[in-house]
Parts: structure tokens; C-alpha cells; sequence
């Protein structure tokens, strides 16, 4: 499918540049409809099964992009994220749909699994991979029946019985924290490494995100703690180079 994609995608730009800009349009559209169609073949596959070889997870919130949005997720990608949450909380819902389907393009073109923060009506009217429920957000049973089987639904805690209800309740995945503190969850006191071992040690059937705080630096505890995925926002996203950041924070999940 990739490659069919790019092949459309070198036919446009060439009848572009010939000046058959009508035939141009036709290819555009037949480009964008394999990006449906491929899109259709992959939610045939179960949440878990998709989720399986996800180990960094970036959370996008663009006013914390060093960069700007959308070279950021372009950046992101190429150092090696599997998936992508887009997170913003204060936006009109015209400008919040247009900047999440520029995200959820380049995370198509790319084969990057396109998450939405919260929002399950968006998630819904754009048809992304799924969406991030927080602890006073809908309950998963209904995102559940509004967006399909296929759809990956993740669900915050902290760890502990609050991680075994959500995965008992039907989260495709976990996500505990914060473990660190951390200015993105202002407020909340950390659950700290001691909490995500034990979560950890649970060994539920949804994969486990911890979150929160996680840098370069203090991954390498995650990890010890048995941690085998990070979720990631700032300590990726606010630096300039973005792109090296993340090849960094996912190399330390390969060794």
C-alpha cells in the first residue's frame, strides 16, 4: 500500500509539472482514496494485534512543539514513535479539526498509529485510530459503541486496581501516571516507581504506557522498574531537535 501510495504520489507531482493539471486531480483523488482503503484493510486487524509492536508513544500538543506542529510530528515519526497523540484542550472545534487531520495525514502517510486526545465526537468525525479517555471523560463501554471494535481506546490511571478496572472495563491500553512530575499534569502528585512496578507485576492483558515526566534521562528507571513502552510529551516535543529525541528515548526501549 505504501508503495502504491508513492507511486500516485510521483504521478501527480509529474503531471503537475507537465501542466495536465486535470489528470493531476484525478491521481490526487485516487491517492487519497488507497490511503481509505488501506486505512479500511488495517482496522480489520484487532486493537491488541495493532498495538503489539508500539513501544514509544508521543503525545503532540502544539503549543509545546519547539518546532511547529506539524514538522514536529514529521520529526517525531522519523526518530522512531509507532504512535501519536494529538492533545489539545482549548481550541475552537473548527481549528481543532483541521490541525488533527493534518496530524492524522502525515501519520497515514507514514503508517503511525494517529491516537486523539479526549475527544471521541472527533475521533469519531475523522475516523483516527482511536482515542485517550482520562479518568472523568466518557466511559470506555460507550467510546466503545460509538466507534467500532477496531478502534484502540487507551484509558489514564494510576496504576494499581484503577489500571485493573480500566482493562477489566474494555482499554485496549494503560497508561499510568504520572510517574515524575511534570508541568503537562500540574497539580497531580506522582505515583512514582514503586506504583508502575507493581502495576507492572500485574501483568494485565492491555499494555501499559507509564507517563508523565519520563525524560531522557530518568527513562532508564522506567525501564528497570519493567517498563518495556514510554509515553512521551514534552521531553521529546519542546526540543529543537525532535527527530534525535525521540531515536534517543526509543533506543534506550531496544536495548
Amino acid at each position: 500500500m505504501k508503495r502504491a501510495q508513492e507511486a500516485a504520489r510521483v504521478l501527480e507531482e509529474v503531471l503537475r509539472a507537465a501542466g495536465r493539471d486535470s489528470e493531476a486531480v484525478e491521481v490526487a483523488k485516487a491517492r487519497y482514496e488507497l490511503y481509505i482503503l488501506e486505512r479500511d484493510l488495517t482496522l480489520r486487524a484487532s486493537p491488541s494485534k495493532r498495538l503489539s509492536g508500539v513501544r514509544l508513544y508521543v503525545l503532540v500538543t502544539p503549543e509545546l512543539c519547539r518546532r511547529g506542529l506539524e514538522e514536529t510530528v514529521k520529526m517525531v515519526i522519523d526518530g522512531g514513535a509507532e504512535m501519536i497523540q494529538f492533545r489539545q484542550k482549548t481550541w475552537e472545534d473548527g481549528r481543532y479539526l483541521e490541525e488533527a487531520r493534518k496530524v492524522q495525514d502525515i501519520c497515514r502517510e507514514r503508517g503511525v498509529i494517529f491516537i486523539i486526545n479526549d475527544r471521541v465526537d472527533v475521533a469519531a468525525a475523522i475516523s483516527a485510530d482511536g482515542v485517550h479517555l482520562g479518568r472523568k471523560d466518557m466511559p470506555v463501554g460507550l467510546a466503545r459503541r460509538i466507534l467500532g471494535p477496531s478502534a484502540i481506546i487507551g484509558s489514564s490511571t494510576r496504576g494499581g486496581e484503577e489500571a485493573r478496572e480500566a482493562s477489566e472495563a474494555g482499554s485496549d491500553y494503560i497508561a499510568v501516571g504520572p510517574v515524575f512530575e511534570t508541568p503537562t499534569a500540574a497539580g497531580k502528585t506522582p505515583v512514582g516507581l514503586e506504583t508502575l512496578r507493581r502495576t507492572l507485576a500485574m501483568n494485565l492483558p492491555a499494555p501499559v504506557f507509564p507517563i508523565g515526566g519520563i525524560t531522557a534521562e530518568n527513562a532508564r528507571k522506567v525501564i528497570e522498574a519493567g517498563g518495556d513502552r514510554l509515553a512521551v510529551c514534552s521531553a521529546i516535543i519542546g526540543k529543537e531537535d525532535a527527530r534525535e529525541e525521540t531515536a534517543a528515548m526509543r533506543g534506550l526501549l531496544s536495548r
